[in-house]
């Protein structure tokens, strides 16, 4: 820093007022770098001056959003690692629909998903892995490490009971798949293993590779619960027992589960064991040998046992009060997610439905009402809903019956706009009366520019709006039938329709089209 103590100008060539004048110097500077006039600000103080502002502020803005790393990690680990309900079994049956734990003998962990964590980029797969009993994962039941045990649905099954030898899916539990935007419960992931790829091997092991994936059912997702090296000796259709020693075979590939302990993986929840599909035997070893050698007496059975690595257990509640669940669901209905579409439509101010109705003719460039798959989710993005994947094909599948991959625009915006009822009805014809004075039914858009009065209109009472803003509003929602200038009764009708499903209170929507219209 430069520190001036003569009174006399900076710039003066007078002796004086150099030798006046106590130097010191920036590092840069002794290093030989340049010398600044009295007017620089020394060194890099100003560009880090901003630079601090700017990192400031990108600071604060991340905290806002809840995009700091921390803060990220919180909400993460609060999600995931919450504890939740599992099921006390009385008798030790396990059924389907039951959710429980799944712990593997050798590393005494249990089975968990990380839905942070994507394998695949293209798709829906997320990393499995076994977190050690006494971790925050693997200590008890959290979201992460459940599963909820479910019916392969081109199985017959007999009863609710899950049988050796019967093929079943684990999906994760629902906890996991709320969206948080919307609310609504998403499908299930399902623990799923396929056959050796470049890109689909476990990392640590080569082995063939575990994951939870999205998507419809696959033969991918289906597991077999067998007895330990029993297969061929062990008459299926048994009932599978909580904490019984069970292989889980993968169907499509016959490949056993497997949690080995010589393979160990640092994941976001700290280090925890490589979940695969591999078989480890014993090597020379019959099942009787072993089970003489732990002091068992058995029949004479020659078929080598799998090894601790491929032995499993389902573990269930140890009290009834565990099981005890209070969370409410939504499931992802056509309904539900109409719901969720007609309440962004409508935070979008009284003219919503009319807005939308607009875009979607707009982009109807046929003119025949019709949208394909694509038109039709671009117009709701172009609105600013966007819908997961999930979400789109439930309202399509709602609509496109017949499975054409086309909707019609009318039909969804009717299922959007309740229809106003008759009280409601009743006013819209005693306003368009007001406007066709010679009952001629040809009512002009002159003519409703001069009548109508924006003053008593909610987005001006909500000062959301001008009244000149919501008259040019106003005007560009008309002539959606006919652009021929007129205003006829049926699109009248239509329009206070649109509107009437963005207010609920009848006294309101009384009180609004009377003062637009002076009835």
């Amino acid at each position: 820093m430069l520190i001036l103590t003569s009174t006399q100008p900076a710039y003066s060539s007078s002796p004086t007022s150099i030798h006046s004048c106590v130097m010191q110097f920036t590092p840069q500077q002794l290093a030989g770098g340049g010398k600044y006039g009295f007017k620089t600000k020394i060194g890099n103080w100003s560009e880090e001056k901003s630079l601090e502002e700017i990192m400031l502020q990108d600071f604060l803005r991340r905290k806002s959003k809840g995009d700091l790393l921390s803060l990220k990690e919180r909400k993460r680990d609060l999600f995931v690692l919450s504890t939740v309900p599992h099921t006390f079994s009385v008798d030790g049956i396990l059924k389907f629909g039951d959710t429980v734990m799944l712990g593997n003998k050798d590393t005494t962990a249990f089975l968990s998903n990380n839905i942070f964590d994507k394998t695949q980029v293209t798709s829906e797969t997320y990393s499995v892995s076994a977190a050690p009993s006494g971790s925050a994962s693997g200590s008890g039941p959290t979201a992460r490490s459940t599963l909820v045990i479910t019916k392969w649905p081109k199985y017959s099954y007999p009863d609710d009971v899950l049988r050796y030898g019967q093929p079943f899916v684990l999906a994760c539990n629902p906890s996991l798949r709320i969206d948080a935007t919307t609310g609504l419960l998403r499908p299930p992931l399902y623990l799923a293993s396929r056959i050796v790829t470049t890109n689909r091997f476990a990392k640590m092991s080569n082995h063939q590779e575990v994951t939870m994936e999205g998507g419809k059912l696959h033969y991918d997702y289906t597991w077999v619960a067998q007895k330990v090296a029993s297969r061929s000796y062990q008459p299926a259709g048994s009932p599978v027992l909580a904490d019984d020693e069970i292989v889980l075979t993968h169907n499509a590939t016959r490949a056993p589960l497997a949690a080995n302990r010589e393979f160990p993986m640092t994941t976001d929840f700290g280090s925890e064991y490589e979940v695969a599909c591999n078989q480890y035997l014993a090597r020379g070893k019959s099942l009787t040998m072993i089970k003489e050698a732990e002091g068992i007496c058995t029949p004479d059975v020659r078929q080598r046992a799998e090894l601790p690595q491929n032995r499993w257990f389902f573990r269930t509640a140890d009290l009834p009060e565990d099981a005890n669940d209070t969370r409410s669901f939504t499931s992802m209905t056509p309904e539900g997610v109409l719901k969720q579409i007609k309440t962004a439509i409508l935070s979008r101010g009284v003219h919503g439905v009319r807005s939308i109705g607009r875009l979607f003719r707009i982009i109807d460039d046929r003119g025949n009402g019709i949208l394909d798959k694509e038109e039709f989710r671009y117009g709701l993005q172009d609105f600013g809903i966007s819908l997961l994947d999930e979400e789109f094909s439930t309202v399509m599948d709602a609509f496109d019956q017949n499975g054409d991959g086309v909707i019609s625009f009318n039909e969804f915006l009717s299922a959007i706009a309740d229809p106003p009822n008759d009280y409601r009805r009743s006013l819209i014809s005693r306003a368009y009366a007001n406007l066709d004075v010679n009952g001629d039914g040809k009512v002009t858009l002159a003519d409703v520019r001069q009548i109508y009065d924006a003053s008593s209109h909610p987005d001006v009472l909500a000062k959301k709006k001008t009244e000149l803003e919501v008259l040019a509003d106003f005007m560009s929602l008309w002539d959606t039938q006919n652009k021929d200038g007129i205003v006829t009764k049926s699109e009248f009708q239509q329009y206070y329709a649109d509107i009437s499903a963005g207010i609920d209170d009848d006294e309101y929507f009384a009180n609004m089209i009377g003062a637009a219209w002076k009835l």
